[in-house]
């Protein structure tokens, strides 16, 4: 995923588009970059703070021509940050500063990718807040990249702890379609379940063994649910075999938002159910019936959860890409445009949730 966008800025910057790069590292990228600031880890706020500051103090924006609720709080914060510290902290040259202002605000339509660096950051969230601010003081684009090509459909799957599917806040449509009181409290993300204390983990699909101690086995009771043997499925109570990605189709959410449709190469073996079917089983053997016959009762009931307001619901069933190959169908979330319009906190959270 990384390598496609990696390659689409390449061809615009041979096109003519300007490019700022900033890393700590002299990443692939910087080669084909008209800047590059070489930032201390840890110093993106106080870096796009500087930006916004030069953007504002060397008049590279009509002020007056800004629209959005708490400007000027904005401006008087950015404004106190000094020349001096900024460069101290952040090790890049306020002059450098002041340039990646100067192409930014003349960029006719500005584009921002940011990645992983970011939302696996600390302060990540913080970091986010800031590059919105930046977006707004001319209309931008935001564009966030996860390391899988499927990371924004995990999250509106409601993969991720802090998100409902649909990567909805308000839990009352769930709980009205399942008839089931959900907990209030926020879930634990896998690196926090991977420290230890759980009595119960189904790990499904690709994990990152890298968070997990060698040694130790994550909670009381493990089922490992994936197609190939790893360090995690030797400390698992329980294997379960799932079909390898070739096995398996489907639908995927990219990066735009885009519903795309996945055939199989090969059939699994006899004996390997889908994922969808062995999560049914379980669920009826533990009491809850959540019996599907066929991929599109699941994809049904999907489209009724996950819908947008206004718009007609995103179809997920693979079947109805059956006659024409390349429909593309709008999901939600995705590369986000913001022009004049106040920064929130579900804005903050729906662009920090797609890479996360």
């Amino acid at each position: 995923m990384l390598l496609l966008h990696d390659a689409k800025i390449r061809k615009r910057v041979a096109q003519g588009a300007k490019l700022i790069v900033v890393d700590p590292d002299t990443i692939r990228l910087a080669d084909a970059a008209n800047l590059h600031l070489q930032i201390k880890p840890g110093s993106d706020t106080l870096l796009l703070a500087g930006i916004i500051n030069a953007m504002i103090s060397e008049n590279l924006i009509d002020a007056s021509s800004v629209k959005v609720k708490g400007f000027d709080e904005l401006k008087k914060s950015i404004t106190e940050y000094k020349k001096e510290v900024i460069e101290e902290i952040t090790g890049v040259p306020y002059s450098s500063i002041v340039e990646a202002a100067k192409l930014y605000g003349a960029a006719r339509t500005p584009f921002i990718v940011y990645s992983t660096g970011i939302t696996r950051n600390t302060y990540g969230a913080d970091i986010v807040s800031q590059i919105l601010n930046l977006s707004m003081l001319k209309p931008s684009t935001v564009l966030p990249v996860g390391p899988e090509g499927n990371s924004l459909g995990m999250s509106i799957m409601g993969l991720s702890p802090q998100y409902l599917p649909g990567l909805q806040a308000d839990k009352n449509k769930i709980e009205k379609t399942y008839k089931v009181e959900l907990p209030t409290a926020k879930g634990k993300d896998f690196k926090q379940m991977a420290k230890g204390g759980m009595k119960f983990i189904y790990a499904a699909g690709d994990i990152p063994l890298s968070l997990v101690a060698p040694t130790e086995k994550p909670s009381e009771f493990l089922v490992v649910h994936a197609s190939h043997t790893n360090e995690l499925t030797d400390k698992a109570d329980v294997v379960l075999p799932a079909p390898s990605f070739i096995e398996q189709g489907g639908t995927v959410i990219n990066i735009y938002g885009k519903i795309k449709n996945i055939k199989n190469a090969v059939k699994p073996e006899a004996d390997v159910k889908a994922v969808w079917e062995i999560l049914s089983e379980l669920s009826v053997s533990m009491g809850y019936k959540m019996k599907y016959a066929d991929i599109s009762d699941v994809t049904g009931e999907i489209e009724k959860i996950i819908s947008i307001s206004g718009k007609k619901a995103p179809s997920f069933n693979p079947v109805a890409f059956r006659e024409s190959e390349g429909i593309e169908e709008e999901a939600v979330g995705g590369m986000l445009r913001f022009s004049a319009s106040v920064v929130t906190n579900s804005k903050v959270s729906q662009l920090f949730q797609v890479t996360v």
